[in-house]
This record gives structure tokens, sequence and C-alpha cells, in this order.
């Protein structure tokens, strides 16, 4: 099950995200994470050093997620991620889908 937790700095929103992102995540994301992102915020930064797990549904989830923030203009990045998620990322390639400041500076865990 994921859960979420956010902290605002002014113009900045962090998100904490916590479990699997897998087909159960997905009303999470629609229900509680995708109200989050508005024209309010102008960068995003999120971190998944406690998801231990992402399915392709996940996958999915994400690159909605990383897509929607970009075309409101904002900026974002993954702060830091576990090495066995980074894995799935990196061997499906979602730094060159997505761009690599996304994961630019991240700390793997």
């Amino acid at each position: 099950m994921l859960t979420l937790d956010k902290d605002i700095y002014g113009k900045t929103i962090a998100l904490q995200l916590k479990g699997d992102i897998d087909i159960e995540a997905t009303e999470t994301f629609h229900n509680e994470l995708f109200p989050l992102i508005k024209d309010a915020y102008s960068s995003y930064e999120i971190s998944m050093k406690e998801v231990e797990f992402v399915d392709s549904t996940g996958i999915g989830l994400v690159l909605h997620l990383i897509e929607y923030i970009k075309t409101l203009g904002s900026l974002l990045k993954i702060v830091d991620i576990r090495q066995e998620v980074y894995d799935v990322f990196s061997i499906l390639q979602i730094e060159e889908i997505v761009g690599k400041e996304v994961f630019k500076n991240i700390e793997i865990i």
C-alpha cells in the first residue's frame, strides 16, 4: 500500500512516497497525489527512498506524474531512490524518456 507525506516550503512541495507503486497505488495517485499538483507550486521534490517495489503500472503512474508536472512548467526532481527501484528505472531508460534533469543529483540508497 502506498502512502504519501508532504511538506510545503513556499512554492516548493516535497513529497515522500512510502510503500509499493503498483496497481494498488493507482487510487492513491489519483485521489491524493494528483490533486496536490497545481499551478501554485513552481517545483516538486519527490523522495522514493521508502518505495521498495515498482511494477509496470507504477512506472506508468510515475511517468504520467512527471509529464503532468512538466506540462505545468514546474520543475521536478526525484531526490532519493532505492537501488533496486533505480535499477528498474535504468533498465527501462526512464531518464532518457523524461529527461536527465529529473534525476540530477539523486541519492541512490
